[in-house]
């Protein structure tokens, strides 16, 4: 993950919110294919938690979530510079 995401200001983005961000990231190549309840059993958080935190970096336009196969949710890092 770039170290400029690191730098945005924790009114926008809190750690935890960056690093499920940074995970995000390093699933990259293929994307993330993991479920809330997964993501939320990984961060130790609940599972709203972690839709909350989806919403947020979906407005902030750092993530973008996409159905490619028609059946699975995948959430690919914008990689492109704001």
């Amino acid at each position: 993950m770039p170290s400029r995401l690191w730098k945005i200001d924790r009114s926008r983005l809190n750690f935890q919110q960056k690093h499920l961000l940074s995970f995000i990231w390093w699933c990259a190549p293929t994307g993330c294919k993991l479920w809330n309840f997964q993501l939320a059993h990984k961060f130790q958080v609940a599972p709203r938690t972690i839709q909350r935190w989806l919403k947020i970096l979906r407005t902030e336009k750092l993530i973008f979530i996409g159905f490619p196969d028609g059946k699975g949710r995948t959430i690919w890092p914008n990689m492109k510079e704001k």
